[in-house]
């Protein structure tokens, strides 16, 4: 038993974990690649919370849109 729950795949929640830690450096990385876009909305004089919800929601709907599904 305790090998089967050294893998990932033999194990719900690790794979399920695994998934959502993915998502969130591949959504990190996305912001990274558009910090320039990103610059130009904080420079446009939105509030902060608005500029976040912008980058949170333009990564989530990228990763969406690259693998049909999202984690979180």
């Amino acid at each position: 038993m305790g090998d089967i729950l050294c893998r990932i795949h033999g194990n719900p929640m690790a794979e399920r974990m695994s998934k959502i830690i993915g998502q969130l450096a591949w959504e990190k990385e996305y912001a990274l690649q558009k910090a320039d876009e990103f610059a130009r909305i904080i420079d446009e004089g939105r509030e902060e919370g608005e500029v976040k919800q912008i980058i949170h929601k333009g990564g989530r709907e990228a990763f969406r849109k690259r693998y049909g599904c999202s984690y979180l």
